[in-house]
């Protein structure tokens, strides 16, 4: 392989797990903003008209929605876009310390 061919690969893979980094972490961060939101749509909904098995139902979902719903990284806390954006300074400032 040429060096030219090498750099565009690492490049090209660079751009990828960046790129899926951050989707991940976009996708994280919708979760918790519709698990916040899911709360008060269920009580704006006609839950009082539903039968009393949907009520139980819909009571414990209330419940569940206290809290709001997170993918965590592992010991390193919740995953968000400013995770992942702490995580890639990291990951560039271990390379370049590396590299010299």
């Amino acid at each position: 392989m040429t060096a030219g061919g090498n750099i565009t690969y690492k490049f090209t893979h660079l751009f990828a797990v960046t790129s899926q980094l951050l989707l991940l972490a976009w996708y994280s961060d919708e979760i918790v903003f519709q698990s916040v939101e899911l709360a008060p749509a269920l009580y704006q909904s006609k839950w009082y008209e539903c039968s009393k098995e949907s009520r139980v139902l819909i009571s414990i979902m209330l419940m569940r929605c206290q809290r709001p719903l997170t993918i965590d990284i592992g010991s390193f806390g919740p995953m968000t876009v400013q995770s992942a954006a702490t995580r890639l300074k990291l990951a560039y400032s271990y390379a370049s310390v590396m590299m010299k």
